[in-house]
């Protein structure tokens, strides 16, 4: 079945097309105002007849009212306004006159004000008769220490005191805070064998960077024996922090690499720094020896502390020392790799790098200049155990050569030689920083030792003003060539501890009682 053909004949016409005309006309029929024609509503069974509202005037908006006659202004109305406003109107407020914030009270003293205020006005509270609120019940106060007390702590471990007492000076800061932690961590009792969590135990009671590193570095003395037996079987196999954590045996870089580890877990900045170090083995250079090549044979590490400073230490010279071969490896804790300020640290550390020398007076030593100079600013000969723990400076022993040659000596002091030493900063106190009140320290010569007479003036005392120790000599007692002159510190007399006793103490005993000796360092004769 086919559908019909189209036929476009056969559609309706369109309605004509409305003129613009028209459009108005519908538009004012239905929507102008005052029309003839007002469209009715129809009633229905559901709604009322709905009365027809009144027409309105023709207005769009509403008309502005009249400015009221009290708000003309003067040369308008020609009368000064009333200052009290028409009822029912806001009265307008002039603005304050402009103050001087002086007058305000800025760099003025600060006078009481009387409070107009009815007591009833307090909401309650009791006021005295100053008009100022009681003070406030301490009853009343949180308790501050068992509010931290409450706190959860990592693994147990308490919050320790930072060290503050001279905390700007590495030499006299108080480290028994840090050192008394890391004692607490014996490697073969961790639970873990844990970087991360061991940093965190050994650093979480402390905010200061300070003594968050010499936690690490005391840890280290305690817990990493140097590996003797492979030092000198040349057998050292290299190492990483966790084998060095989990064997407690290390040489240099396994310790520099195990401090880095912990330091870096700790939330430090710190990295390993390969060079040459003065260690076992190495020998001053002869006077005219040629100059070796450079070669490493070390490693240290540098770590940012407070203020930002980066600090070279050394926690693998600081353990401990070696001795010959055979003999065990000797714990010897040497906080002065801590303390020691980079300058000193660089005359037996040379880095393979100069930008990591970190000098404070930001020199670049040369290798020539670094393998010539001695390792200890002095060419004397040091024992140990009366030095830094008395807080004495090293480098300031003098002669400065290590050999006293009897030809020269003396020729511009008019035939004497000045021994002397110092402390090692300023402000180093004995009793708060060290073990007690100095030792007497003497001058033992060799050469007087040769008849009755002398013995009796040798020993002689240092004089000091509690700084600096000095002690003159005549060169013709200074002995024979192959003789030693040495500083030793009297530790004890009469049987009781020598500390305190003073120069004058010790020459009211000299020969009279029986007196004990502690080697300092020592210079041999030439």
């Amino acid at each position: 079945m086919k559908a019909p053909a189209y036929d476009p004949a056969s559609l309706p016409p369109l309605p004509p097309k409305k003129t613009q005309a028209d459009k108005e006309a519908e538009y004012d029929k239905y929507n102008r105002p005052n029309t003839a024609y007002k469209r009715q509503l129809n009633p229905t069974k559901s709604s009322p007849t709905v009365p027809q509202l009144p027409s309105r005037p023709d207005a769009r908006k509403p008309s502005l009212p009249s400015r009221p006659q009290g708000l003309l202004q003067p040369e308008q109305s020609g009368t000064v306004p009333s200052s009290t406003p028409p009822p029912g109107k806001r009265a307008i407020v002039p603005p304050p006159a402009k103050k001087s914030v002086l007058a305000m009270g800025f760099g003025n003293p600060v006078t009481p004000v009387e409070d107009p205020s009815p007591a009833s006005a307090t909401d309650g509270v009791q006021m005295n008769g100053n008009h100022t609120p009681p003070p406030i019940p301490t009853t009343s106060k949180p308790d501050l220490a068992a509010l931290k007390a409450s706190k959860p702590k990592l693994d147990g471990i308490h919050t320790l005191p930072n060290s503050t007492s001279f905390a700007s000076c590495l030499l006299c800061r108080d480290y028994s805070a840090p050192d008394n932690h890391a004692a607490k961590f014996p490697r073969e009792t961790l639970p873990s064998q844990d970087v991360t969590q061991l940093a965190q135990n050994l650093t979480a009671p402390f905010s200061s960077a300070t003594d968050k590193a010499r936690a690490i570095f005391t840890w280290l003395h305690h817990n990493v024996a140097y590996d003797v037996d492979a030092f000198f079987n040349n057998c050292v196999k290299p190492s990483t922090p966790q084998s060095t954590l989990q064997s407690g045996l290390a040489v240099c870089e396994g310790y520099a690499g195990l401090f880095t580890a912990l330091a870096v877990k700790a939330g430090l900045e710190s990295y390993v720094i390969t060079g040459h170090g003065k260690g076992y083995g190495i020998v001053e250079l002869p006077a005219g020896a040629p100059i070796p090549p450079f070669n490493g044979n070390h490693a240290w590490n540098a770590v940012k502390i407070d203020g930002g400073h980066w600090k070279l230490i050394d926690s693998c010279w600081g353990a401990g020392v070696i001795g010959n071969p055979g003999e065990p490896y000797k714990k010897r804790f040497a906080p002065e790799r801590f303390t020691q300020s980079n300058d000193d640290f660089g005359r037996d550390h040379f880095p393979s790098a100069s930008g990591q020398q970190l000098r404070n007076d930001g020199r670049t030593v040369s290798w020539e200049e670094y393998i010539t100079g001695n390792k200890n600013g002095c060419g004397a000969y040091f024992f140990d155990g009366y030095i830094t723990s008395e807080g004495l400076d090293r480098t300031t022993f003098r002669p400065e050569a290590g050999k006293i040659d009897l030809a020269t000596a003396g020729a511009r002091t008019g035939g004497s030689v000045r021994f002397s030493f110092q402390k090692i900063c300023p402000h180093w106190d004995p009793v708060r920083c060290g073990k007690g009140p100095y030792y007497v320290y003497i001058l033992h010569l060799e050469g007087l030792e040769s008849d009755s007479a002398g013995k009796q003036r040798n020993n002689i005392p240092f004089e000091t003003n509690g700084d600096v120790w000095w002690c003159d000599v005549p060169v013709r007692d200074l002995g024979s060539p192959g003789q030693k002159a040495r500083i030793m510190a009297v530790t004890s007399m009469d049987g009781r501890d020598g500390r305190g006793v003073g120069v004058a103490g010790y020459k009211g005993m000299k020969g009279r009682v029986g007196m004990g000796y502690g080697f300092v360092c020592q210079w041999e004769v030439v």
